[in-house]
């Protein structure tokens, strides 16, 4: 079987079309098979792995890693300023080279994101699938509230932020409309 390879780059949030060049954090992956294992591959684990070719501002911010063919859930991490990247997700062929591009959020991303989760995302207890905000309540509103605060005093992202409880909930409605139509 014929090595494949994920050219790994982590792009820059302030310069999204660009390799990241804002500061000279080092960065590492982890790659996960599909089935949520560590790859572990010619006798090398890639968790916590170190990415080898320096960017602009002299950190590490790129690699190609050999790996068999597969797919793969890959996240990325800087150990200074808590930086953790989001999920990428690779399907790579045999013999094949497969781009890997990762966009590293800025704090305000994370919280803006988990307001919508907390606000608009669903726990499963035993009794069955709730909204968080209804599970509860308080300790919703609390940290909604709080998080909220901090995302007021951050500067904007360059990113497109994730869509409002707002927003989620006119695409609710509008599907529910859409179903009851074709009944």
């Amino acid at each position: 079987m014929a090595d494949s390879i994920l050219s790994i780059i982590i792009r820059d949030t302030r310069h999204p079309c660009a390799p990241y060049q804002s500061t000279g954090h080092s960065f590492y992956v982890s790659i996960f098979t599909c089935d949520m294992k560590p790859l572990h591959w010619r006798g090398t684990t890639y968790i916590h792995h170190l990415l080898n070719v320096r960017g602009k501002a002299g950190g590490m911010i790129h690699a190609q890693v050999l790996v068999p063919p597969g797919s793969y859930l890959i996240r990325a991490v800087a150990t200074c300023k808590n930086v953790v990247s989001d999920w990428a997700w690779a399907e790579v062929g045999c013999g094949k080279t497969v781009c890997v591009n990762i966009v590293i959020p800025n704090a305000i991303d994370c919280l803006l994101r988990t307001i919508l989760g907390i606000q608009a995302g669903t726990v499963d207890p035993p009794g069955g699938e709730a909204m968080i905000r209804n599970a509860m309540p308080k300790e919703a509103g609390e940290a909604v509230e709080a998080m909220q605060k901090v995302v007021e005093n951050l500067p904007p992202s360059r990113l497109p932020p994730p869509p409002t409880l707002e927003e989620i909930e006119e695409m609710q409605k509008k599907r529910r409309e859409k179903k009851e139509k074709e009944e």
